[in-house]
């Protein structure tokens, strides 16, 4: 039943965003040559509706049944992120809670869109959170860092190490929540945080 209902969202989302159902038809491990790893997006999200709900055992019967890495990873994260699909958390998150979101769902987004509807989500609800997935350079779903680990540790004289990375983290947050939009602004705000860090 949950096939045919991902059936229908394909259909009932490739009618406004074309694009998205070319996107559910790419490989799950484009670099694969075999034909194993050759399942779709699109194929693989399927696989929700024939595994467990539980992400462990769905792992050990894909395992079992031999299916790639890629794919058993795949099938993990949809899992993981159907509760928040079945309680249409997603139409009510903040700009901080997408760029999450997106960061987690990475190029599987397209799938988790796909079941959303599949699972009864209105379209209009997850159509804001596809629009920014469709836009290219969107600050929230695919942010263009603004600063370099190596403009940081340059411009405010840091040491290699962890500190970079979590300063880029914020920086990029910061940057999805529109509170920075300059490299200035950016590097202003690192500036803060060391600062802030030190007492």
């Amino acid at each position: 039943m949950r096939i045919a209902a991902m059936d229908r969202a394909t259909d009932a989302l490739s009618r406004t965003w074309p694009v998205l159902k070319t996107q559910l038809l790419n490989r799950v491990n484009q670099h694969s040559r075999s034909g194993a790893d050759r399942r779709t997006l699109l194929a693989t999200a399927k696989l929700t509706g024939l595994v467990s709900s539980n992400p462990q055992q769905a792992t050990d019967d894909l395992l079992r049944l031999k299916y790639s890495r890629a794919e058993i990873d795949l099938v993990v994260l949809l899992l993981q992120f159907l509760p928040q699909i079945q309680s249409l958390s997603l139409e009510r998150m903040n700009r901080r809670q997408q760029y999450f979101f997106f960061q987690k769902a990475g190029q599987a987004f397209p799938a988790l869109a796909l079941m959303a509807v599949a699972w009864d989500t209105p379209v209009s609800a997850i159509s804001p959170l596809i629009e920014r997935f469709l836009t290219p350079h969107d600050p929230v779903a695919h942010p263009t860092p603004l600063v370099t680990g190596k403009d940081l540790i340059k411009q405010l004289q840091l040491c290699p190490g962890p500190q970079i990375g979590h300063l880029l983290r914020q920086l990029q947050v910061a940057q999805a929540e529109e509170t920075v939009t300059t490299t200035r602004e950016a590097l202003a705000l690192a500036r803060t945080l060391v600062d802030f860090g030190k007492n």
